[in-house]
């Protein structure tokens, strides 16, 4: 059986728009089919599912029930955005009153600029880069605006959470864990920002780098956490945006993360049958062994078999996705250290803001 078959079902018409795929989930059983919609779910493709039914006339095919099930959700969906919106219009406005200077990324990002209807594409938060500099100042700001801080010990070094009406705002002041990448990205990465009218966003490239990293040190790549909405995001970004090869694989080598977006190219080849253009393919690739080795985690879905067991897939997954062994170690370091830190870090920004830690 095709582990990757729910995934292929799902993604096909939305992609491709061929009608033999809605043919195939007709096919399933009653009860494979409330899987595979609970799968549309989790995977952020609910609306655009929704949409592609009732846009290419296959409503009435689809069953009553589970149609009105992906009604309800889309109008969650985009009720949600709605809200989103307004409040990254809100942190947007004290941010340039503060003089913070700040980029959104990932999917608040995307949707603004790829799909023409951004509210059929759900974001579970609102990520913004900020300077380390400006962490506190920042955190105060939104906290006298009323918004609720909530810190995770294990993400003190990077990120944090502030929320305002059930929306979340992920504040960074590194996008990843400290250590990840040979040197911060968020100087270069801030620098390379765009106003596109709806908010500030990172430009095409920073944008690619972020799509093929990102996902596998944090979502373990083909976990669920990874949602396939992404795969939305990254063809459509590619076909649509113009990118300097050149300048993404010098980015991924000055990080050491071509082993990472590799990976996310392998996957995504796997699940949809596209992917990256061959030459730039061909220079981010690991060696032979390595190579094959991550295929088979790619190929079996070993990190989703394993996803119950964090520690094997960051030994067996993330630490590999690094380019080197000294990079790997790098990681490893920097993790302890921080970890020994996270507790006197926490305890600095709540004196800063004037809060007592929860």
């Amino acid at each position: 059986m095709d582990i990757y078959r729910f995934h292929k079902l799902a993604l096909v018409p939305l992609l491709q728009q061929r009608q033999d795929s809605l043919a195939a989930v007709m096919e399933l059983s009653a009860v494979e089919k409330e899987q595979f919609v609970n799968f549309i779910r989790i995977n952020g493709l609910a609306v655009m599912w929704h949409q592609f039914l009732k846009e290419q006339c296959h409503a009435a095919d689809f069953p009553p029930k589970l149609l009105k099930r992906l009604e309800s959700l889309s109008m969650g969906v985009v009720a949600t955005y709605l809200i989103q919106k307004h409040m990254l219009e809100q942190v947007a406005t004290i941010f340039v009153k503060e003089s913070i200077v700040h980029a959104v990324f990932k999917g608040a990002h995307i949707r603004e600029i790829i799909y023409s209807q951004p509210s059929v594409r759900p974001s579970c938060d609102i990520d913004v880069l900020i300077y380390p500099s400006d962490m506190t100042r920042a955190v105060k700001a939104l906290v006298d605006a009323g918004f609720s801080l909530e810190v995770k010990r294990q993400n003190i070094s990077h990120e944090l959470t502030l929320v305002s009406r059930n929306v979340s705002i992920d504040l960074h002041w590194h996008i990843l864990r400290p250590g990840r990448l040979r040197t911060s990205l968020t100087d270069e990465f801030l620098s390379r920002r765009h106003d596109y009218g709806t908010h500030i966003g990172f430009d095409a490239e920073t944008t690619l780098f972020l799509m093929l990293v990102h996902p596998v040190f944090t979502k373990y790549c083909t976990t669920s956490l990874a949602s396939l909405v992404r795969f939305v995001d990254l063809l459509r970004w590619i076909k649509q945006q113009e990118i300097d090869w050149d300048s993404l694989l010098q980015l991924l080598e000055s990080y050491g993360v071509k082993t990472a977006a590799w990976i996310t190219a392998v996957y995504l080849q796997e699940v949809t049958g596209e992917t990256l253009p061959p030459a730039f393919l061909g220079k981010i690739q690991p060696s032979g062994l390595k190579q094959r080795y991550l295929k088979g985690w790619i190929s079996s879905n070993r990190a989703g078999r394993l996803y119950s067991h964090p520690l094997l897939i960051q030994l067996g997954l993330t630490i590999p996705a690094h380019d080197s062994i000294s990079d790997a170690i790098r990681f490893l370091k920097t993790l302890g250290k921080e970890q020994k830190q996270a507790q006197a870090k926490m305890e600095t920004l709540y004196a800063a803001i004037g809060r007592k830690i929860s």
